[in-house]
């Protein structure tokens, strides 16, 4: 019986959204608007541009680091190998996935 209530309540949810969605649809086209021309955008890039663009400026932005590699490392062994490039940062979050991943959000 609770879930007929239920399942009632959300078909009553789901005929309430579709009735302002249509209400919404028909107060833009008595304004002359089409509201899929107006949501289009024009498009400038592909996302390999974007990719290749992102790619470029870390090659950049990293030219003469050395890859640092924590493969095996425990949390504290991947904190002393990062910390030449933590010095001078504040340290606001860290995620640790032992074996997979550490994660810090530097200010």
């Amino acid at each position: 019986m609770g879930e007929q209530k239920n399942q009632n309540g959300q078909e009553q949810d789901i005929n309430q959204l579709l009735k302002v969605r249509r209400e919404k649809l028909a107060d833009l086209q008595e304004r002359g608007k089409d509201p899929f021309q107006i949501t289009k955008y024009n498009q400038t890039h592909h996302s390999s541009d974007v990719k290749a663009l992102y790619e470029e400026h870390e090659a950049k932005i990293l030219a003469g680091r050395a890859p640092l590699n924590t493969d095996g490392m425990d949390e504290a062994q991947a904190k002393e190998a990062l910390a030449s490039r933590l010095e001078g940062k504040t340290v606001v979050k860290e995620i640790y996935v032992p074996g997979k991943i550490i994660n810090l959000i530097v200010k």
